[in-house]
């Protein structure tokens, strides 16, 4: 008997990318500005739980680009970006508290009239990325 001649099944192809993630950026100036006090104080145990805290946001955030939305993640909290609601993205050096290390951002402005400041590692891979998954939006950068 001739042995069994299936056709190999080839591996079903994804349509979209796996997902990417990028590290934020980080300023040394605001590395000084965060970790210069929490070094200079002595160790206070009662401190311990802000100390685990800073440090909790400054190791862990992040950004994912997910099969239909942008994930920012920055210790406890989480930002979830709709691609198909991005409609601009524009450098910023604006101070506020956001998820971003560095003052080097990227302002992501969204169609629901919220926005979020993001500080990619490597803003031309991340900007690429974006663009490949948000195509209606004007990228001022």
């Amino acid at each position: 008997m001739p042995p069994d001649r299936r056709p190999i099944e080839e591996e079903p192809q994804m349509s979209e990318p796996a997902p990417r993630i990028f590290r934020s950026k980080v300023d040394p100036l605001l590395t000084i500005l965060v970790w210069a006090p929490v070094v200079a104080v002595p160790f206070v145990p009662h401190l311990l739980l802000a100390y685990l805290f800073i440090a909790w946001i400054w190791f862990s955030t992040r950004y994912e680009f997910a099969e239909e939305r942008l994930i920012i993640r920055s210790g406890p909290l989480r930002w979830k970006v709709d691609y198909r609601a991005v409609e601009s993205v524009r450098r910023s050096r604006n101070p506020l508290a956001s998820p971003a290390l560095s003052l080097d951002r990227l302002l992501i402005r969204s169609a629901t009239g919220g926005s979020v400041l993001v500080s990619p590692a490597r803003r031309e891979e991340f900007l690429e990325a974006l663009r490949q998954r948000c195509p209606q939006a004007r990228f001022d950068v």
